[in-house]
C-alpha cells in the first residue's frame, strides 16, 4: 500500500476493530452531543418518539429492529431522564463494536486460497468479467497515491463482494475495506466478512440518529487514514428507509470531511452490468466490471446545486438497476 507515514501503513493493514480506535471514535460523538444543540435534540427527539408508552418500551413502527437488546435500551431510557453524555460515548462504543472491521491480510490471503480452490473443482469462472482501460487504471493509480480512494457500486451486488474486491485489487488498484450489508442471522458469516474487512451496517438501524452518526464518523476515520474502502450506494429508485436517504447522507458526510480538511478524496464509481456472451453455442449472461472516470470532491463542495450534481453524475456513472 502507499502510505504517507508509518500510522497510516498501521491502520491501513488491520482492522478498526480494536477497543482503541473504537474508543476515539465515540469519543468524538460525545464531544459533539456535549456541543451541538441540533444534534442532542434530534437524538433526544428520536428516544421521545420510540418510546411512547408508559411502560418505556419501544413502540415506534419497525422499533424491534432499531436496537440490539436491553443494555441498549436502557442507556437510552438514561439519557430521556437526563442522563450524562458519557452515556452517548457508551452507546456509539457499542454500535461500533457490531460495526467495524477486524480486518486480517492473512485471513484473507487465505479466504483467497479456498475460494480458488472452490471455483477449480466446481468447474467455475469468475463471476465477474474485468474490462480494463490501462490509461484510465493509470491515472487512478496516480490520484491513489496523493488522495483517498472510496470505491461506488450499486447495493443489488454487495454479495460479490470478495471477487468484486479482488478485482479491483487485480487492476492494480488498492484493496478497500468494503460494505457488508447486514442480511439475517449467523455468526461464522459475520466473523468472516469482519476478518475479510466488511463493516455491517444496519439498514433498518439507520433511522436511529445516534447509529447513523456513529457510521458516518467511522468511515470518515477511514478516509481520515487513508484507507480505501467500497460503498454500495442504495440507488436512485430506490425508496428512503424509515424516512431515511441513506445515500444523500453518505454524500454529504463525505463533502463534509472535504470542507473540513485539506485531504482530497476520489470516488471511483464501478459499474456492473449483464452482457451476453457466446459460451459454448450457447448464449450465457456474465456480469461485466468496469471502473470510471474519477471524480474530484473538491470539484462539487460548494453548495447544494453541485452536490446534486456530484449526486447525478454518481448515478450515471452506476448505471440503472439490473434488469
Amino acid at each position: 500500500f502507499q502510505a504517507e507515514d508509518g500510522i497510516r501503513d498501521l491502520v491501513r493493514s488491520r482492522g478498526l476493530g480494536d477497543v482503541y480506535k473504537r474508543q476515539v471514535i465515540a469519543r468524538e460523538i460525545a464531544e459533539r452531543y456535549k456541543k451541538d444543540i441540533s444534534f442532542k435534540n434530534e437524538i433526544m427527539s428520536f428516544a421521545e418518539k420510540i418510546f411512547k408508552t408508559a411502560e418505556g418500551i419501544p413502540a415506534g413502527p419497525g422499533s424491534p429492529a432499531l436496537f440490539s437488546g436491553p443494555n441498549e435500551i436502557n442507556k437510552i431510557k438514561r439519557l430521556l431522564s437526563n442522563g450524562p453524555p458519557e452515556i452517548v460515548e457508551k452507546l456509539s462504543a457499542h454500535y461500533l463494536s457490531g460495526l467495524a472491521d477486524r480486518y486480517s491480510f492473512l485471513f484473507f490471503r487465505f479466504l483467497g486460497t479456498l475460494y480458488g480452490v472452490f471455483r477449480l473443482l466446481n468447474g467455475r469462472d469468475e463471476p465477474l468479467v474485468v474490462e480494463k482501460d490501462k490509461q484510465l487504471l493509470r491515472e487512478l493509480r496516480n490520484l491513489g497515491k496523493r488522495s483517498n480512494t472510496v470505491f461506488l457500486a450499486r447495493r443489488e451486488y454487495a454479495g460479490l463482494w470478495f471477487p468484486l474486491v479482488t478485482a479491483l485489487n487485480r487492476m492494480g488498484l488498492p484493496l478497500p475495506r468494503f460494505m457488508a450489508v447486514e442480511n439475517g442471522p449467523g455468526l461464522l458469516k459475520k466473523i468472516v466478512l469482519s476478518l475479510s474487512g466488511g463493516f455491517r451496517v444496519s439498514a433498518e438501524r439507520m433511522a436511529n440518529p445516534l447509529y447513523r452518526e456513529t457510521v458516518m464518523n467511522y468511515l470518515s476515520y477511514y478516509i481520515k487514514h487513508g484507507i480505501p474502502f467500497l460503498y454500495f450506494m442504495k440507488g436512485e429508485d430506490a425508496s428512503p428507509e424509515n424516512g431515511i436517504d441513506e445515500d444523500w447522507f453518505f454524500i454529504n458526510m463525505t463533502l463534509n470531511r472535504i470542507k473540513k480538511s485539506t485531504e482530497e478524496i476520489t470516488i471511483v464509481p464501478v459499474n456492473i452490468r449483464k452482457k451476453e456472451m457466446d459460451a459454448r453455442d450457447k448464449k450465457a449472461v456474465m456480469l461485466t466490471l468496469s471502473v470510471c472516470h474519477p471524480l474530484l470532491l473538491s470539484d462539487y463542495a460548494d453548495g447544494r446545486e453541485k452536490e446534486n450534481a456530484l449526486r447525478r453524475r454518481i448515478y450515471e456513472a452506476l448505471g440503472g438497476s439490473p434488469q
